[in-house]
Parts: C-alpha cells; structure tokens; sequence
C-alpha cells in the first residue's frame, strides 16, 4: 500500500461538506495529527461559511445546520482518536495517502468558500428580487385603494351595496309581502334611475309578519334591507314610502317623513286620506306590487329571479291569487310579467299557503265551534272569542281560514290571551 505498514490501524472519516452542485465526500486515511490538521482546517472552513451565511442573512434554518454539521465531525473525529489511541508515528509517512489527504482538504476549503461567495451573491440578489416584489405589491395595493370611486363603500352583510346611500323605502308595521315587494321593487327602480347600484334601501320599521320573517330568513341577502338603526337619515335625500298613506303606520320611522324634503307615497287604497307632505301615486289596482310592477316595466328594469318571485308573490297575497273582488286586469298583467322574468312558482305556492301549525288548527277548530253567523241587509257576519294561554303569532291566517270556512262577507274575532300566575 505505497509504504503502508500493513498492520497499522487506519482512521477512516467521511467528509460530509456540500459543494454548491454535488455532494462532496473524499475517503481519507490519516494518522492522530493529520486528523487535527484536517479536523482544525474542517472547522476553521465551517466557521468561514457559518459567518459569510450569517452576514449574508442566510436562514436560522441553515446556521442551525451548519453548527450541526461541526458538532458531528467534531464528535466522529474526536471519538475515532480516542479509540485508536497513539498512532505508530513510523507507519505513516508523507507519502501518496497524506498528499492526497492534503489535496481534499485544500479542495474542501475552497468548496466552501465559493459556496459561502456563491451564497452570499444568490442571497444579494434574493434581497433584491424581494425588494422589488414588496415595492410592487405595496404599489398594487396603493392603485387599488387609489382606484376605488369616491363616494362608494364596502359592501355590507345582509345586502348588496357599493354605492352611497341616499333614499330609503319604508314599509309599514309588521310588514306583508305586499308592502316588503312594493319597498323592494321601489328601490331597484331608483337605483336604476339614478345609475348607482346601492343608492337605496328597504327599511322595515317593525319587522314583518311571521310567513315575511320565514321567507326573508332564507332570501334576505338579496335583498338591499338595512335596519332602521343603521340609518341615519340626517342624511337621505329621498324617502320613499309604500303600501301605507299615513304616519302612524310607520311606527317611530315617521320621524323621517318630516327630516327629508323629497318624499313619495306609493299606495293601492284610494279610499284612505293621507297625512304625509309629499308626492302621491295612489292606483286603484288590488296591490301595491302592481302599482311598483307597472313603473319597472315602463322604464324596461329587468328583473333578477329573486325580485320576480317576490313582487309575485306581493301580488298574490293581496289579490287571493286573482280571486278578490279589488283584482283587475293590471293586476293579472304585473303578474304575467314577474312571471315572463322567471318568478319561482315553488316558492310561490309554499309562502302563499302557509301550513298552520297544531296549536294554531286547536285555535282554529274552538273559534269554528263558537262562531255565530247572521245576515245583516244581504251580507253574512260571523263572530268568534278564542282564549289562550300564550300570545299566538299567526292570528291574521287563522282569521283568513275561518272567514273562508264561514263563508263571511265580515268577521269579528276577539283574542283573549289568560296570563296563569
């Protein structure tokens, strides 16, 4: 083995230093000192690189790899020295082993530090290609706050608004479908005058009955419907109100009728005095829907789904799906034409005729029992006192029901409700 003592213990390490391409991992056969030398020029090279990493903002992750790095060949050689022990001095010579063993560990130094050049420069540049992405991030970021519309805002939970708010429609009291369509319909036509999305909304004073509430817990998002709390109306431009002439059916919101200059009354009952000041549009058709219908098809507003199945749906509950007597031909036309822009007649049938419930058929069924019926100059009465025991939504579809089981041009049903102590 070129001089080698055959019998003489050999150290074997494996130098575990990375080149910036390929793995490099040279065997080397070293005596006790030449394990130093290389062990001493090992760690002075790991130092050199662990400080160029550091001062060229390389990763924790890295100098935490690198000190493990110098741990383990720190710990391989130190162990492999105090297994062999003293070398035999004489065994080994400079010869091709130790010139070979000098050769790798000049080549690990320099590998190294063109790696730790070569890290550093591709860090330099990394700086700046993350420089130049944060510059234009943050310049993207300042167009699009740049680039928003002035006067417009956020869109807001519960609707669809991107412009500024400036009228409102209000329907009355406990609002039925009829008034909640005839505020909705009110308000795309306004948007659509004005050319700004989001210009108005529906507010409803006091909720609405128990089947508005049951459709609008699954619709309400597409709907532009604000609460009366969210409105400031110090600052509305136009008000709007429907299905109702006279304050006191708008509950603590027909304080606005007297703030806002611009005010219009969009109503079906033309045998009803107003005291509101402002502009009146009062049509003798069977529902309020109608009259807002026959505006949005004058002015070729087309219609979305969910507005035509509502505006229907106004149009039914006040006319009896074209049955009453206060129905006309206008009526049957608007209807028509929530139906030409696709209103849903599943969703029709099921908020038309809503289901009682078993407490309301029990009250149904003891006002029936009680009812007494007479005629009076051509027209049948009938009158009915139920008591319970709890307050009952729902009286007005129980009043629907048993006018048409009694046949009854007027019915008179009194409620009593027994508070148990």
């Amino acid at each position: 083995m070129h001089g080698l003592h055959s019998s003489a213990p050999l150290l074997c390490a494996h130098d575990r230093y990375r080149s910036s391409q390929r793995p490099l991992t040279p065997k080397l056969y070293l005596s006790q000192s030449q394990s130093r030398t290389l062990q001493a020029s090992s760690t002075e090279a790991l130092h050199q690189n662990a400080a160029s990493r550091k001062l060229s903002g390389g990763t924790a992750g890295r100098r935490e790899k690198n000190t493990r790095d110098l741990q383990k060949l720190s710990s391989s050689l130190g162990a492999a020295q105090l297994r062999w022990g003293v070398q035999d001095q004489s065994a080994i010579r400079r010869g091709p082993v130790f010139l070979k063993a000098e050769a790798e560990s000049a080549r690990v130094v320099e590998a190294d530090a063109a790696t730790a050049e070569g890290t550093r420069l591709a860090t330099d540049g990394d700086k700046g290609q993350r420089a130049e992405s944060t510059d234009s991030l943050v310049g993207s970021a300042d167009h699009k706050k740049t680039s928003r519309k002035p006067g417009t805002k956020k869109k807001e939970k519960g609707g669809s608004y991107c412009g500024h708010l400036s009228g409102v429609v209000l329907t009355h009291v406990v609002a039925d479908f009829d008034s909640l369509a005839a505020a909705v319909g009110l308000c795309k036509l306004r948007d659509q005058e004005l050319g700004i999305p989001g210009a108005t909304c529906v507010v409803l004073p006091k909720g609405g009955t128990p089947t508005v509430n049951s459709y609008l817990a699954l619709h309400k998002n597409f709907f532009p419907i604000r609460r009366r709390q969210n409105v400031d109306p110090d600052n509305l431009e136009w008000l709007g109100v429907v299905d109702a002439q006279r304050k006191d059916r708008f509950g603590t919101c027909s304080e606005w009728l007297d703030k806002v200059e611009n005010v219009q009354v969009y109503d079906h009952h033309v045998d009803q005095t107003s005291d509101i000041k402002g502009q009146l549009i009062i049509e003798d058709v069977g529902s309020a829907a109608t009259v807002i219908v026959e505006r949005l098809m004058q002015a070729g507003v087309p219609l979305q789904e969910h507005e035509a199945t509502l505006l229907a749906l106004g149009i039914h509950t006040d006319t009896g799906s074209l049955v009453y007597e206060c129905t006309t031909e206008r009526d049957a036309r608007a209807l028509a034409f929530c139906i030409s822009c696709g209103a849903s007649q599943k969703a029709i049938m099921q908020f038309v005729q809503p289901v009682l419930s078993k407490m309301q058929r029990t009250i149904l069924q003891s006002a029936l029992q009680q009812a007494e019926v007479c005629k009076f100059n051509g027209y049948v009465l009938a009158k009915a006192h139920v008591m319970v025991d709890e307050y009952m939504s729902g009286m007005a579809y129980i009043a629907k029901d048993m006018l048409d089981l009694t046949s009854s041009h007027v019915l008179i049903m009194a409620v009593s409700y027994i508070h148990k102590s």
